[in-house]
């Protein structure tokens, strides 16, 4: 779960430091910045890395939670010997 969860923070950081490589004033006149904290990683607000991490953190236990009967899951199947 956090090899996933650090793979798309950082996956996501890159892609929004090269959309701001494209729009360079974004952040500026689409974000409340008095309301922001005011650190940035590459350009990105903290509070997007923040939210990309907590995200895909809840993205990747839902996905990679076991499934009853699921026939990956031999230990809920039933035995037939």
């Amino acid at each position: 779960m956090a090899r996933g969860t650090a793979v798309f923070t950082v996956f996501y950081v890159a892609l929004f430091a090269c959309f701001l490589a494209l729009y360079p004033d974004f952040v500026g006149r689409f974000y409340n910045t008095p309301n922001l904290l005011g650190w940035y990683l590459f350009g990105v607000p903290i509070e997007e890395v923040l939210f990309a991490c907590s995200g895909s953190a809840v993205w990747s236990a839902i996905v990679n939670r076991p499934r009853l009967g699921s026939p990956l899951n031999r230990d809920s199947c039933p035995s037939t010997s």
